[in-house]
């Protein structure tokens, strides 16, 4: 499988992006897809897993067990994922390796296709989660 290469130091917010706090349950790396977890924090989202999970953000900056972490989760917003060779109108989505995004024929059989967005331009992506965080 394919996931995109993503430099966390070039995953930026762009101004007026939508963004909250949250407690990491497992470490987070920046540019990390992210879902609530079952019992508490929040997890990097993997789509292997038999249980239903969604997106709910992307990580904007690393947290250790317990830590906090800031995450980018309002859908329809631009972000630079920090990450090039994106193919601008091709969609991504959760891979199968946790926290990590690819584009849709790279996920592996069995996979549950978890949406992440949409390559605007070689290295900036548009939000299209499914779930916001003030909604679990």
């Amino acid at each position: 499988m394919a996931d995109l290469s993503i430099t966390p130091a070039n995953v930026k917010l762009r101004f007026g992006s939508g963004v909250s706090v949250f407690t990491a349950n497992g470490a987070i790396a920046q540019g990390d897809v992210f879902t609530a977890h079952p019992t508490s924090g929040y997890s990097r989202t993997d789509a292997d897993l038999a249980n239903y999970q969604s997106v709910v953000g992307i990580a904007m900056t690393p947290a250790a067990d317990g830590e906090q972490f800031v995450g980018h989760i309002r859908p329809g917003e631009i972000i630079d994922i920090g990450a090039t060779g994106l193919t601008p109108g091709v969609t991504y989505y959760a891979s199968d390796n946790p926290g990590k995004i690819c584009p849709f024929a790279d996920l592996a059989a069995g996979s549950r296709p978890i949406l992440v967005g949409t390559a605007e331009t070689s290295t900036s992506l548009r939000t299209l989660y499914v779930a916001l965080a003030t909604n679990l």
